[in-house]
């Protein structure tokens, strides 16, 4: 077959899948620059599968049709592709999150947490569920950690590291034991994880377990966290006995994070007013969050941020104890 007959066949049959894409681009040569771009145009924008492919095109290709087909890459509302469908559905998608989003932090900020957690539960999506399970295991709720565990699905690495460390809880809470009292081959298995680049929410959560027991900070590069404080000698609560007054602030989860992150916090019993402060990285204060003493979880929603790099604070009777960083992407 000709390949000016195969181009008119190929346009006629437009939009084309990827395999067909790609094996035109295989056989085209740059004397039929015209039919190469006749046969393009109709099926842009392309998807990431053919996208390399068709890069190499326009780096030999006349500079005219080479940028007429690179522009078609952006918006060709002549022609409608599965990449421009995906694009709109991807689009769709985003707007519900962020109205999930918003909704979520409305309930947050007024004071309404079990009607957040009742939102995020309807949504019942595989993100949604690891991201409760690290909240319901931080309150220590073991009916609901094992019914999450029972449907997070064991598809990925992160989701099986995710539920080792749910493992390691419920193996102490049975032993009517907390995280101070892990043993040396819970202690491999955690660091383990909290070593993972690039993080992730078990590596957070994972992270958030040897800050609470050791004291240790952990910096946001990868592959190299720093112990800051000595090991903590089974203190025989759940407390930090590094602080004097008797208060903890853990790293978020998941961090980084683009929609919601928990901070679990504990306040001296003496407390008359405690807030959690974020900052932006030059120490201009953006947002404050009332903490109670009737509570252990705040949540940050990242829809009222805009992608970077954030401090976060824990401020006790208007003396800031302690402070942390978050980052966040869209």
């Amino acid at each position: 077959m000709c390949y000016s007959h195969l181009s008119n066949l190929l346009i006629h049959n437009s939009p084309l899948s990827d395999n067909v894409l790609n094996a035109f681009m295989g056989r085209s040569d740059t004397s039929s620059s015209a039919a190469f771009r006749n046969v393009i145009i109709p099926n842009s924008p392309v998807s990431a599968d053919v996208i390399d492919n068709l890069t190499k095109w326009t780096n030999i290709l006349p500079v005219a049709i080479s940028n007429e087909i690179l522009s078609a890459q952006g918006i060709n509302p002549s022609y409608r592709t599965l990449t421009t469908i995906n694009r709109e559905k991807s689009a769709i998608i985003n707007q519900r999150q962020l109205v999930l989003n918003n909704t979520v932090s409305n309930y947050i900020e007024d004071d309404s947490l079990s009607y957040a957690i009742s939102l995020l539960e309807n949504e019942n999506t595989e993100e949604t569920n690891k991201i409760l399970l690290s909240y319901y295991l931080s309150n220590d709720d073991t009916t609901s950690v094992k019914q999450k565990m029972n449907i997070i699905p064991v598809n990925s690495d992160e989701n099986i590291k995710l539920l080792a460390l749910a493992n390691i809880e419920l193996d102490l809470k049975r032993g009517v034991k907390n995280e101070f009292d892990i043993d040396s081959t819970q202690e491999a298995a955690i660091r383990e994880i909290a070593d993972d680049c690039p993080a992730t929410l078990a590596t957070s959560y994972a992270q958030a377990i040897l800050s609470l027991v050791y004291g240790e900070e952990f910096s946001l590069a990868c592959d190299t966290n720093v112990t800051y404080n000595a090991k903590v000698q089974n203190p025989g609560n759940n407390t930090n006995t590094n602080n004097n007054d008797n208060y903890y602030l853990s790293q978020n989860i998941p961090n980084p994070f683009s929609d919601l992150s928990f901070i679990n916090y504990k306040l001296p019993e003496k407390c008359s007013k405690a807030i959690l402060n974020v900052y932006d990285i030059s120490g201009r204060k953006l947002k404050q969050y009332s903490l109670s003493m009737n509570s252990k979880t705040i949540i940050i929603n990242g829809a009222d941020y805009a992608e970077g790099l954030y401090l976060y604070g824990l401020e006790i009777d208007g003396i800031l104890k302690e402070y942390k960083k978050l980052i966040i992407f869209k």
